[in-house]
Formats: structure tokens, sequence, C-alpha cells
């Protein structure tokens, strides 16, 4: 708690907090209050619905963990709602505020939430004109998969999920990953493939052109790349080596396939139902983004 004192008022900062989620559906949800979390429809043509959770805590891991806590709760709530009618339920940027306590001079108290979000971006119209109109024309001339690849980056950027934003990156970048990539795990071990045709070049054959065939077809299949092996083909195609280990660093790794072979596997157990909690998400997802941002850069601009 923090006292202030400024032309006779008092103003005490204190340690409750709300967080205010904006929604965008096209359910109208009647204002109601659940517990600990309020819903307030739009009022007025221009306004946000919105759910308000409200909160102590004393410490910025304990402001942290309510946070986490408030973003589950009411995103549980809000795949309840979007099920039963059957219409999505998406969210814009939170905002937290925090509690102030003014006192004036002749003793009247009023509490109020004082609030803070994120810094807008403006979309002017120099920037408009000159940068994001050719990009959209240069857009419409894309191959497909990059088109899709931007299309899931947004969504990406849209997310405020951690798991889903980390989600929508991956599915972002398996869009331009090239078709023909199989599953992760091995369906013959480099050992019995080099004993399979070791015993393929002992046999006898009429005529050696139909042996060599055979042997190559083998060493064909043999030579099948994971997703995450034609994830990073195709990324460091696009991006060079000494920025790819930039981008790696933050995830303190040297390898691109096998970093992308750890995420691959987080990814699959999220869609498995095997797990939730994703170490270090919040590294693989900044890296995700910002080797997508480049690819997408070096493609786009």
């Amino acid at each position: 708690m923090d006292e202030r004192k400024a032309h006779g008022w008092s103003f005490l900062i204190l340690d409750k907090y709300k967080l205010r989620i904006p929604i965008i559906s096209h359910i109208y949800i009647i204002d109601f209050q659940f517990n600990d979390i309020k819903f307030t429809r739009a009022k007025e043509k221009g306004e946000k619905s919105y759910f308000d959770f409200s909160f102590e805590a004393g410490t910025p891991q304990e402001i942290e963990l309510q946070i986490t806590k408030a973003r589950d709760r009411i995103a549980l709530l809000s795949d309840a709602i979007a099920f039963f009618h059957d219409k999505g339920v998406k969210f814009g940027n939170a905002m937290l505020m925090r509690a102030q306590r003014q006192i004036s001079p002749d003793g009247k108290k009023v509490e109020l939430y004082m609030g803070w979000g994120k810094e807008e971006v403006l979309a002017n119209e120099e920037v408009l004109k000159n940068k994001i109109f050719p990009l959209y024309e240069k857009l419409k001339k894309s191959d497909s998969e990059i088109i899709l690849c931007l299309t899931w980056f947004n969504a990406g950027l849209s997310e405020v999920n951690k798991i889903n934003k980390f989600l929508a990156y991956w599915i972002s970048l398996e869009a331009i990953t090239p078709p023909g990539a199989e599953k992760e795990i091995d369906t013959i071990s480099l050992e019995q493939f080099k004993k399979a045709l070791k015993e393929v070049r002992k046999i006898k054959f009429k005529d050696n052109a139909s042996k060599s065939v055979i042997i190559q077809k083998m060493t064909d299949a043999a030579k099948y790349k994971t997703i995450p092996a034609a994830m990073a083909e195709r990324i460091q195609n696009i991006i060079s080596k000494e920025e790819c280990l930039k981008l790696l660093s933050i995830l303190h790794m040297e390898d691109l396939r096998q970093t992308l072979s750890i995420l691959s596997a987080d990814r699959g157990k999220i869609a498995h139902g095997k797990q939730r909690e994703v170490a270090d998400l919040e590294k693989k997802t900044i890296f995700l983004h910002n080797l997508l941002y480049k690819a997408l850069e070096k493609l786009l601009l």
C-alpha cells in the first residue's frame, strides 16, 4: 500500500487489482456475476463487453499467478458458453487495473480502479500507403502456403491464451513445410536398412540395371524427412545460419532441427491431451514468433 497527498487529497494505492478482458462474440450475453468473475455487456454501440476478475496480491509473482488463474477460469467459462450456443468467443487485449482510495479534504472516500494497457500501434496513412497496401498487392500474388502461414501467424499474434498462441505459431510454421514430410517415429532403423541393403546386393539379377533401380528405391525410401527435419531445411533455405543461431539463443540451443523436434513433441502431447503445461512455454513461443517473423520478412519484404 502506498500513500500520496496532493492539494489536501490523500491517495492510497491498494494491493487490490482487477483484470478486465474484453470479449468478441456473436452471443448476446446478459450481465452476470459468477463467484469472483463478473461479466458486463456493452451498453452502447462501439463499446466492448468484458469480463472482470478481482483479486488481491502483494508481489509481482502473486499478480502473475492470479492473472494466469483468471485467464484459465475465464477461458473455461467462455469455452462452455461457446459450446452451448455453438458460437465463438474470443478475447481482446486485457487491462490490469489497480485500486486507489481517494480521500477528499472533507474526508469523503472514493475507491477507483486505475488502469493501464498495452501501447497501441497507429497504422497511419503513410504506413498504409507506402507499406501495407503494397504488401497486400504482393500477397495476392503469393503462394497459398505463404498466405496460410501469415494467417496462422496473425492468429498467434491475436491469441491471448499461451497454449493456443504456441499452437497457432506451430501451425503457421507447418504451413510452409514442404509436402512429403512424415511422422516423427522412424519406421526402420539405420542398422536394419543397412542389413537389408547388404542382402539385396548379394542377390544375382539377370541385368544390373534392375538391381540398381531396386537399390535406388530402397535408398530413397529410407531418406524420408521427419516434419521437424523438413521444417528446419525449409527455414535454413530462407534464413542464414547466423540468423538461426541468434534466434536459437533464447532457448540456449544451436541445432534448429533438434529444437523443432522438441517443439513438435510438445505440440503432440498438447494435441493428444497428454499435457497442458509446457516447459519454458513463453521462451518457446517467443522463439517461434521470431523465427516466423524473420522467415515471413524474407519471403514478403
